[in-house]
């Protein structure tokens, strides 16, 4: 918990010169992400409905914001059973959605009983088609530093750090307004147990400098360096 603390407190550091900071948001076990972005009354993974399993909304609400970052502590289970830490299963029992994509949204391949994130602009999923699926079943797939989602495209956060205790980075990608957070299972999320305390750590894209020490410090002075990568990128595209 602590290092959660510590991360959101210099996370709020680098971007108070934008008034963002970070937000803490609670995940229940029951929040499927196929729900995302999706009017009360729609079902998805053959068991579920809008809202009561409607995964957990965060706006992205300034264009600066080009990264995020998570600290995530709690536990959730795939149904009742034992409870497991946001990276999921242990053993790395993997499951990929049993309806595949659905709702416009991505199927993903991911340890069961983790902490997944989907991108959505304004727009209702359903209104195009779904994006081609991102897999997370080897052990160095979630170990990642930095990963780039699309639109739509479902993907695995986990904790939030690598196995090197290094913060990861998720780039925002162009045009999205909202993350959806929910958890993996295969279908039917309605009888999932337990909760995750998600901090979501905002990168922007002026941050100050951050001194080096924990690994915590030296990962977002890392996200800082990305942020910068990632805008100039996004200049030289426009």
């Amino acid at each position: 918990w602590m290092l959660g603390m510590t991360a959101a407190s210099v996370v709020f550091g680098l971007a108070s010169s934008a008034r963002l900071q970070a937000e803490t948001l609670i995940v229940p076990g029951s929040a499927d992400p196929w729900l995302a972005g999706m009017p009360d009354g729609s079902t998805a993974s053959w068991e579920d409905t809008a809202p009561g399993q409607s995964p957990v909304l965060y706006l992205i609400n300034s264009p600066q914001i080009v990264g995020l970052s998570f600290s995530a502590t709690g536990s959730t289970h795939h149904g009742p059973g034992i409870l497991r830490d946001a990276d999921g299963d242990p053993s790395m029992e993997v499951v990929s959605h049993s309806a595949g994509a659905e709702n416009g949204i991505s199927d993903v391949t991911s340890p069961i009983s983790s902490l997944l994130g989907v991108f959505l602009d304004d727009t209702q999923p359903d209104q195009s088609s779904a994006p081609s699926a991102l897999s997370f079943s080897t052990a160095e797939s979630p170990d990642y530093l930095v990963l780039s989602p699309g639109l739509k495209q479902v993907f695995f956060i986990g904790d939030g750090f690598n196995s090197a205790s290094q913060l990861q980075v998720v780039e925002v990608p162009p045009g999205a307004t909202r993350l959806f957070l929910g958890t993996m299972d295969g279908y039917g999320w309605w009888n999932n147990v337990g909760e995750l305390v998600v901090e979501v750590l905002p990168i922007v894209t002026d941050p100050v400098p951050v001194p080096e020490g924990t690994t915590v410090l030296s990962g977002l002075a890392l996200g800082t360096l990305i942020a910068a990568g990632i805008w100039r990128r996004r200049q030289a595209q426009s």
